[in-house]
């Protein structure tokens, strides 16, 4: 008789919702998982503990490298013994829209190895778009991904069609499931400290298995995305460029206790509801995911 494949959980993101610490505690707790038959690979692992490797080689079309290390871990599971490995890229859902029909072929042959679930945490629209927007203000611009290093306003940032898959997260569910042919995605909704201890749900540990690490992913205050912006409007080399988002990060973590956090306009908050009810019905009758926006309608929204 065969041996049953492992279980593969696949955390794809979706970005600001805690992935980073996450990542940082999944990859601290490395020992203590696979005693547990829990399988975290240190494969070309990213400084922040997470597997970039994956969306990296997907987007190169660079397949051959990319099942090679599938097939590394394979090798290591099975002479580990292991009966789960986790993956952990948020790329995936941020770059799913830009991966090439042979690419997401590639992502789907994954279940030739590997019972497949696609762990997704969704945080509420409105505060994923100021948080998301936070974070694109400080990544270096790259042509690839039109918003990076932006200057322009919420606003104009939002309404643009890049940005708007981003908060399609129906959309995102519909096509990896068609991709994969079978219900694949175990979706959760993000509050702010709760990731990890999904996570230890989903893997049925404990904390003392699964042990959290600080956050070190800070986001960034207004008076930050304000210098940022600045900065943005400059045409620096990377490298300079890098040297001046590091001293504004760390005169943002200064000031950070008398800086408040960006908040969506009323109409910011309208237009969001708005292009995203049809993903939130959807997500609310498959998986019982709905935000609250609090009695004023402003502020961190709360799953509901």
């Amino acid at each position: 008789m065969n041996n049953p494949k492992p279980r593969l959980i696949l955390h794809v993101g979706t970005p600001k919702t805690g992935t980073t610490t996450l990542q940082q505690s999944l990859n601290a707790s490395r020992g203590r998982l696979l005693r547990k038959g829990i399988l975290y690979p240190n494969l070309e692992m990213h400084p922040l503990g997470k597997h970039q490797w994956i969306v990296q080689y997907l987007l190169r079309s660079d397949f051959g490298t990319f099942d090679r290390n599938i097939r590394k871990i394979v090798k290591t599971v099975c002479d580990a013994r292991s009966k789960t490995v986790v993956l952990s890229c948020e790329g995936i859902y941020n770059r799913f829209s830009d991966l090439s029909p042979a690419a997401k072929q590639a992502l789907r042959n994954l279940s030739e190895y590997f019972n497949v679930t696609l762990w997704c945490v969704f945080r509420d629209p409105v505060s994923f778009a100021m948080s998301f927007f936070s974070q694109l203000v400080k990544n270096p611009p790259n042509d690839l991904e039109v918003c990076h290093g932006t200057a322009e306003p919420p606003e104009s940032v939002i309404g643009n069609p890049w940005f708007l898959r981003r908060l399609d997260y129906a959309g995102f569910v519909r096509e990896v499931e068609d991709l994969f042919a079978f219900p694949v995605v175990h979706a959760t909704c993000y509050e702010v400290g709760n990731t990890v201890e999904q996570a230890r749900i989903l893997l049925g540990v404990d904390a003392a298995t699964l042990q959290s690490v600080p956050n070190v992913n800070k986001a960034v205050s207004v008076l930050g995305i304000d210098l940022l912006q600045r900065l943005n409007r400059l045409r620096l080399d990377p490298a300079e460029r890098q040297k001046v988002v590091s001293a504004i990060m760390g005169l943002d973590r200064l000031l950070g206790p008398t800086s408040s956090q960006l908040q969506a306009t009323d109409e910011i908050r309208k237009k969001i509801r708005v292009v995203t009810r049809k993903s939130s019905e959807y997500l609310r009758e498959r998986f019982g995911i709905s935000w609250d926006d609090g009695p004023d309608g402003r502020g961190e929204s709360r799953c509901g």
